[in-house]
């Protein structure tokens, strides 16, 4: 990992993009972590999903990217965000990670690795405790990972981990329609339905015991409706 993280110092076509909602406890450790790794602020985009504490007020003590929606619009409308500012930079790839402080950001280099082989995504997989993750969470991601490997011609193992990198050239020609957390399974999807080449990288997950923002039965039916949409309209 230490050469890698000498290749990432020297590489300017990427941003990390963390989206953020009431993420006061956790986004200066989030922040000091990234930054240790990617050594550069301005390389490191928050988009604040229209936060009611103090997370604004945090991230401006870094010299970052601030990005901030007036209310509260969704995950996936957060990290759509970033997506459309990192285009309008010319930025060719993107990594996104949570700010909840559970991605361990010395992966990035493993991540930069990896798409550095011609992978147009690379998603994490997190070895998951049982003992951590209340069981309906936990058969969550089994199912949505089965149901996206199916439809998507690929074995996923963890489709709701948000530790990606992507590259931007394949998202700009397909349609992201959804704005919670069913859109990280919609881009994957979409992805594989359009022939993206995709690796997965086993990543260490730092857990708290904090609560999940995931509100089950709206956020599942969210993604059934997804899966519909997608496979009546395709990408």
């Amino acid at each position: 990992m230490k050469n890698a993280g000498k290749q990432i110092q020297n590489r300017n076509d990427f941003l990390v993009i963390i989206p953020a909602y009431n993420e006061e406890e956790n986004i200066e450790s989030t922040l000091r972590r990234v930054l240790a790794v990617v050594k550069e602020p301005g390389k490191i985009v928050v988009v604040d999903d229209g936060s009611t504490d103090g997370t604004v007020q945090i991230v401006k003590k870094f010299d970052l990217v601030l990005l901030k929606h007036c209310q509260n619009k969704g995950k996936g409308a957060a990290i759509k965000t970033g997506f459309d500012f990192a285009i309008r930079c010319k930025k060719p790839f993107v990594f996104t990670l949570d700010a909840d402080a559970q991605h361990d950001p010395a992966f990035i280099p493993v991540f930069l690795k990896k798409g550095g082989e011609e992978q147009d995504i690379v998603i994490g997989t997190r070895k998951i405790r049982t003992h951590l993750m209340p069981l309906d969470r936990y058969a969550s991601n089994q199912i949505t990972s089965l149901v996206i490997s199916l439809l998507g011609g690929a074995r996923i193992k963890d489709s709701q981990c948000g530790y990606r990198f992507i590259k931007l050239d394949l998202l700009k020609k397909i349609h992201l329609k959804t704005d919670h957390f069913e859109m990280e399974s919609e881009l994957l999807l979409k992805y594989l339905l359009c022939g993206a080449r995709i690796s997965q990288v086993p990543v260490s997950t730092i857990y708290s015991g904090e609560s999940s923002s995931i509100r089950r039965g709206l956020d599942t039916f969210r993604f059934i409706l997804m899966i519909g949409k997608t496979i009546l309209h395709g990408c």
